[in-house]
């Protein structure tokens, strides 16, 4: 029994311990928009970039902030400040004004795989910005994801999951909720049914036939090209508030098989507002909300080995005294090692966020959020960073 215990105590011993977190953490905070060294420790602040509202940074280090205008004012509407758009490069000493991002209040930004373009969703527009010649560009529906290099994008229609070749831009439809065969085929071939058949026409009856009872996330690349991923509640329905069962799916873009990841099994909540494949294709990252009351909508953020199937929360009680709290997720990005994700929320008591006389709801400044660094194998929290919103991982 000893000589088994230290044969065990030499096996631990010898498993290499995760290096820490590297390259540059972008963010915006209450000084504005900030890089971290995460191997010096040091943070630079971003020129011009006082009360920035948002970032991104392209994958060759290009910095792209939005800055409300001086004299602004939020809308009536109470959706927040119009903002301008500026841009710096590296080494960031100046920042110039974008003329075609003013007045602009973006939710969402997505480079494409070689940084050229920046896809950006507001209040009012959706487009894609060339920095290369200060251009937006409106369009209808935006890309959501692209393989490693840039040859592929992937995106949602209201019935339709597409793959597009950026070359010949030309469209390959990927699934179509007007022609579900294949997914139910899916999901009666599951190995791991773990409850993902009850999604199944056979448990839910005539729901599936209406398309306005189906809901699809936007589809996640895999950096090789090689799969597509996405999730999907089968027809089954959803309530009021968005709220359904789904489950996740993967198609081979080889031979337009489609499977169900079965041994996930189902989920339950919105479709994923965030869901990303990391670097290295072997883990995905699916970020969702659920409706909970007026005063709750929490979300949360599930990581997925793709060989393994396994799963583990990484942002739901990662903060000392967070577990049973409501949330609001600012934002969830991939290391580009693929080894950690680093996630920023503000974690709040439900009975101190209602309304208040006025019908008015209490403002949750940048300052009250903290972002996570996360071991994406465990789920454990390795490095806090207080008051960091609108996240941005470079080398």
């Amino acid at each position: 029994m000893l000589a088994f215990r230290l044969l065990f105590a030499s096996f631990i011993l010898a498993v290499p311990a995760l290096a820490a977190p590297s390259g540059k953490l972008g963010f915006v905070s209450a000084k504005g928009a900030q890089i971290l060294n995460l191997q010096t420790g040091k943070v630079r602040s971003l020129p011009q970039s006082a009360n920035a509202t948002a970032l991104s940074i392209s994958p060759w280090g290009t910095a792209i902030y939005f800055v409300p205008a001086v004299g602004t004012k939020p809308r009536d509407d109470g959706s927040g400040t119009p903002a301008n758009g500026r841009q710096s490069l590296p080494p960031y000493s100046s920042a110039k004004l974008q003329p075609s991002l003013q007045n602009l209040m973006p939710f969402a930004m997505n480079w494409n795989s070689n940084g050229t373009t920046l896809y950006i969703s507001t209040d009012t527009v959706n487009g894609a910005f060339t920095p290369a010649m200060g251009r937006f560009t409106t369009l209808k529906t935006l890309p959501a994801s692209f393989d490693a290099r840039g040859r592929k994008m992937a995106y949602s229609t209201e019935n339709q999951i597409i793959v597009r070749d950026v070359a010949s831009r030309r469209d390959h439809v990927m699934f179509d909720i007007r022609k579900p065969e294949p997914m139910f085929a899916a999901l009666r071939a599951a190995k791991y049914p773990k409850n993902v058949k009850d999604l199944l026409p056979d448990e839910t009856g005539f729901l599936a036939k209406d398309v306005h009872n189906w809901q699809l996330s936007d589809p996640a690349l895999a950096p090789d090209g090689s799969r597509l991923y996405f999730t999907s509640n089968v027809g089954t329905g959803y309530g009021a508030a968005g709220n359904g069962e789904f489950a996740l799916f993967a198609v081979d873009l080889k031979t337009n098989k489609l499977a169900v990841l079965s041994k996930v099994g189902e989920l339950f909540g919105r479709p994923p507002h965030i869901f990303r494949v990391s670097p290295n294709g072997k883990r995905l990252m699916l970020a969702s909300s659920v409706h909970n009351n007026a005063a709750d909508n929490s979300c949360f953020v599930e990581i997925v080995d793709l060989l393994t199937q396994n799963s583990r929360e990484v942002f739901l009680g990662v903060l000392p005294a967070t577990k049973d709290k409501a949330n609001f997720l600012d934002s969830a990005v991939w290391s580009p090692d693929s080894k950690y994700v680093a996630t920023s929320g503000y974690f709040y008591d439900t009975n101190k966020a209602m309304p208040d006389d006025n019908g008015d709801w209490p403002e949750v400044k940048s300052s009250q959020y903290t972002a996570a660094i996360v071991d994406a194998a465990t789920g454990k929290s390795v490095k806090t960073i207080k008051g960091a919103t609108s996240l941005n991982w470079m080398r």
